[in-house]
């Protein structure tokens, strides 16, 4: 089924930028010639500030998750909008919108009693103390 759908939606995305160009003329082949350098653009452009993003997020000590998934979409988008046809742009389009929830990490909630756990030892020599 997966095969299917993997030849059947290259063909139906063709056969409708055929039909859409047979109808709104050479408009729709410039959108799909612009779409090419367009996706490449937005994979280079957003992948390249990737890694020191991820980079600080995790030295921040939030989830990188989210920044992933966000890359993901991204990465996708530009590999939709590189493949030529309009079905495939169209869903490069809707993957752009800002209408996508953003993912937020599950984090334990934190208490606000003023209790901090933990382990502690008595030293006895000032040698082995810490010095501010």
């Amino acid at each position: 089924m997966m095969g299917f759908i993997l030849l059947a939606f290259p063909l139906l995305d063709i056969s409708l930028t055929y039909l859409a160009g047979q109808w709104l003329g050479g408009g729709v082949w410039l959108w799909v010639l612009a779409a090419l350098p367009l996706g490449m653009l937005l994979i280079r452009h957003h992948w390249v500030g990737l890694l020191p993003q991820l980079l600080a997020s995790v030295q921040r000590g939030d989830a990188p998750l989210p920044l992933l998934l966000g890359g993901l979409r991204v990465g996708i988008t530009g590999l939709l909008l590189m493949m030529p046809g309009i079905l495939s742009d169209a869903l490069a389009v809707l993957l752009l919108l800002p209408v996508w929830p953003r993912l937020q990490p599950a984090t334990a909630p934190i208490q606000q009693d003023g209790i901090y756990e933990g382990e502690y030892s008595q030293v006895s020599d000032p040698d082995k103390r810490l010095r501010p």
